[in-house]
């Protein structure tokens, strides 16, 4: 056998282990995001938002955990999550402040996810 194709096979193996064994080798996460003075609509709210609920069960099938919303970011506040999920900002709020944008820099170098969801209408099947 070729040492190409035995790499081969063993990235292919890697694979289907990582499927097969999927989160149970990985610890549950915690994620965190801004309450409803933060996002562009309430019920878009990660922790107790209508719109996210299905996602919040896959998350809780998953084994990870949604942390309660804030307003306000600080890196204390960022060492609970392992991920910061957020859909729209509010156009009417504040921008981040230079010490919550820091927070961020500081988190997502750190290791930590920031996830910024962008959409808020049905696209559509044939997109």
């Amino acid at each position: 056998m070729s040492l190409a194709l035995a790499l081969a096979l063993a990235l292919v193996l890697a694979l289907v282990l990582a499927l097969v064994l999927g989160r149970s080798v990985v610890s549950a996460e915690p994620w965190g995001g801004f309450d409803g003075r933060r996002v562009n609509y309430p019920v878009a709210t990660l922790c107790d938002g209508s719109d996210h609920s299905t996602f919040r069960a896959r998350l809780a099938l998953s084994g990870d955990t949604v942390t309660s919303s804030t307003g306000t970011l600080t890196s204390a506040r960022l060492s609970n999550f392992d991920v910061l999920y957020t859909s729209l900002a509010n156009s009417s709020a504040a921008p981040l402040s230079s010490s919550e944008q820091a927070a961020i820099a500081s988190f997502v170098i750190a290791g930590g996810r920031f996830i910024i969801g962008g959409h808020i209408f049905n696209l559509g099947v044939g997109l």
